[in-house]
């Protein structure tokens, strides 16, 4: 009987790690820990008694809370969906902490300037890299200038992964552009 209980315990384990529950003191990934107070061990959870720093238990930016996107219980932590786009660039927060780049994951969802998607259709395409050619040989204080067209890859090992800048529009902004051709966050 005892083989059988130990048995269904590690089957029950494997089930709610698979649909994303997380267990009360227990670190799924290195960038967030579920910390409990005491409501939690009579019977019930209050959301104020958890720090959850990851929307999804991927990597997210440490010590932003959002916990808004969890559904705490007794003991654990529920993951929910989440379609908000913290800084406004057309990737939601949950894809843009993926891990894959062409879905707009390994992003920052709160770094604007990191999906290169001028055109707002959620997705980086030839209509992206003519958009910026209309803007081309524009700089800082121009008129039309837009600084979402201005862009900047500073690390060669994701080149797609792209930063702000202040440089004027020219061909280097087309070509880090179409670094990132085909991603996108549909």
């Amino acid at each position: 009987m005892k083989k059988i209980i130990v048995t269904f315990s590690i089957f029950l384990a494997v089930v709610l790690v698979a649909a994303g529950v997380a267990f009360a003191e227990s670190a799924t990934s290195t960038n967030y820990k579920v910390v409990t107070g005491d409501t939690a061990a009579k019977g019930y959870a209050s959301s104020t008694n958890y720090k959850v720093y990851s929307v999804t238990g991927q990597g997210g930016v440490v010590g932003v809370p959002t916990s808004s996107s969890y559904k705490v219980q007794a003991g654990l932590v529920r993951r929910y969906a989440t379609t908000s786009d913290s800084d406004g660039d057309g990737c939601d927060d949950v894809k843009e902490l993926g891990s894959n780049p062409a879905l707009g994951g390994q992003r920052d969802p709160y770094y604007q300037w990191d999906f290169f998607d001028v055109s707002g259709d959620k997705s980086i395409d030839l209509t992206d890299a003519l958009e910026i050619l209309e803007h081309f040989g524009q700089n800082p204080g121009d008129p039309g200038y837009d600084q979402k067209y201005d862009r900047d890859a500073p690390d060669e090992a994701k080149l797609w992964k792209t930063v702000a800048s202040a440089t004027g529009i020219d061909l280097t902004d087309v070509l880090v552009n179409l670094q990132s051709f085909g991603h996108g966050c549909e």
